[in-house]
């Protein structure tokens, strides 16, 4: 799931950088990232607390990995919709 997680999260950051300025998004991470994504999303979707597993579990050991699936379908499903827009 961790990979999984990382994964995720590149193609969002690459996704971002074609949308958006490149200035404006390169250097973003963590809280920061997770806050631009919040206002830019076209529907709303509250990625400071939903997304915030792509900042922490990716760095965390593999056994203290916690993610429940639906967690991760929810952010997939937030992405799928923000590039349907």
């Amino acid at each position: 799931m961790k990979t999984s997680l990382s994964e995720f999260s590149e193609i969002l950051k690459r996704v971002s950088l074609r949308l958006y300025d490149r200035k404006e998004v390169a250097s973003l991470n963590g809280k920061k990232w997770l806050k631009w994504l919040t206002l830019r999303d076209p529907n709303g979707f509250n990625w400071k607390d939903k997304g915030e597993i792509l900042t922490l579990y990716p760095y965390m050991p593999e056994d203290k990995v916690d993610v429940k699936k639906r967690e991760v379908i929810h952010l997939i499903r937030a992405l799928k919709t923000w590039l349907e827009k």
